[in-house]
């Protein structure tokens, strides 16, 4: 899908911007634990909710109870911000770590990663799931073209 295309469709616009503040956890994910991640620079962290995901408001709190929608030109900021983390992220991980590095997730370094990985893959197909519903658009499927056994 081309960013032109999404541009033109506020619905989705609202879809996909709804999704970055719960992406976070990716981001945070990648680092070696809690105290090693560095937020975005448009992080919205003064939330009762930092993960998107409204739950029970806190009546003692001033805070809002989820981040502001992000635009579109945040959200593909933030995505290339990720994108160029990955690579050395995932090189300075110590995958035979027994812990995760986060007091939440009690295993391993290598099963938290692919816990992460699963993640993504549920938030990616819950969203494709609403821009399909929202305007009828779909994402194709990434191939790498013909293999040997079927060329």
């Amino acid at each position: 899908m081309s960013r032109r295309r999404l541009g033109k469709h506020s619905a989705q616009e609202r879809v996909l911007a709804g999704g970055v503040p719960h992406a976070v956890f990716t981001h945070l994910y990648l680092q070696r634990d809690q105290a090693s991640f560095r937020p975005w620079a448009q992080h919205q962290g003064s939330v009762q909710h930092e993960d998107g995901i409204a739950g029970e408001a806190d009546p003692k709190s001033s805070l809002p109870l989820i981040p502001s929608p992000y635009t579109q030109p945040q959200v593909l900021e933030y995505c290339a911000f990720c994108d160029r983390m990955v690579d050395d992220a995932v090189d300075a991980l110590d995958l035979d770590s027994p812990s995760s590095g986060f007091w939440w997730y009690k295993m391993s370094k290598l099963e938290h990663q692919l816990v992460n990985i699963r993640h993504i893959q549920h938030h990616t197909a819950q969203l494709v799931d609403r821009l399909r519903a929202a305007s009828g658009i779909g994402v194709r499927w990434a191939s790498a073209g013909p293999t040997a056994a079927t060329a």
